[in-house]
């Protein structure tokens, strides 16, 4: 089946009038939760890093929760034949839930958090006079942790697509283990690139002058860069897609 906007369109649209409920739920919760703190906050008496502190803390966990849920239906027997029977190609059903879970989560919890700190900013200045900060949704550093979290949530969404269930605890799971190892793995290399050095019980700064000056760490900065950047994100997009495409073919579609 060719790739199709209308029926892309079609299917957000069908996503949306299907999880529509529990989107407005999750929302007025965080927005209580948020003037509730805001309330607590403004009550001991510092306000200034309150929205640095409380945001990441509640956008991150949230949409990698939301995220890991984006296939939910292909993993349950009661919903994966209708899921597979959506008029619409793997890539449209991939793309979907990735907009939603990407863009539109970042887009509705910026508007939601706005609107929650507008509320704890009146509502702090009326009972305290010490008014929680207005929020600053584009800031440079919260641009770059959107930035971050639409790259790190691809790994998430590989998550949602690859494990039947428990998504979350088991991609965090696993993003655990894969740390560790990579972490010995180059704890191993550096000895025995650099065992040498150990031995010796005073080092000279200018042993390490032409590592430096090779660039060997900007070197693994900028390849490590590329391939949390550019690599990453559509090697997990990819696989979520053949993993839509397996159980597509598996069930005869």
């Amino acid at each position: 089946m060719s790739f199709s906007i209308r029926r892309l369109f079609l299917l957000m649209k069908r996503d949306l009038h299907t999880q529509w409920r529990n989107a407005f739920l999750a929302l007025a919760a965080a927005i209580a939760v948020i003037i509730v703190l805001g309330v607590l906050v403004a009550w001991q008496g510092d306000t200034r890093q309150f929205h640095d502190i409380l945001f990441p803390l509640l956008f991150l966990p949230g949409g990698y929760i939301l995220t890991s849920r984006s296939f939910s239906d292909l993993h349950h027997k009661a919903s994966i034949r209708h899921f597979i029977l959506l008029p619409a190609g793997a890539g449209e059903k991939t793309l979907s839930r990735l907009l939603f879970s990407g863009p539109c989560y970042l887009l509705l919890a910026i508007f939601g958090y706005s609107i929650a700190a507008l509320c704890a900013h009146f509502l702090t200045l009326l009972l305290f006079r010490n008014a929680i900060p207005f929020f600053t949704p584009f800031t440079r550093n919260l641009r770059f942790l959107y930035a971050n979290y639409l790259a790190s949530q691809s790994l998430f969404f590989l998550g949602a697509a690859w494990f039947r269930k428990n998504h979350f605890l088991k991609t965090v799971l696993t993003l655990t283990l894969l740390s560790f190892f990579f972490s010995l793995l180059g704890l191993l290399a550096q000895r025995l690139a650099f065992g040498g050095l150990y031995q010796l019980n005073h080092l000279d700064p200018s042993i390490f002058r032409p590592l430096l000056g090779r660039g060997l760490m900007e070197g693994l900065i900028r390849c490590a860069k590329i391939f949390y950047w550019g690599i990453l994100p559509p090697f997990c997009w990819l696989v979520s897609w053949l993993r839509i495409r397996e159980a597509e073919v598996s069930h005869g579609v």
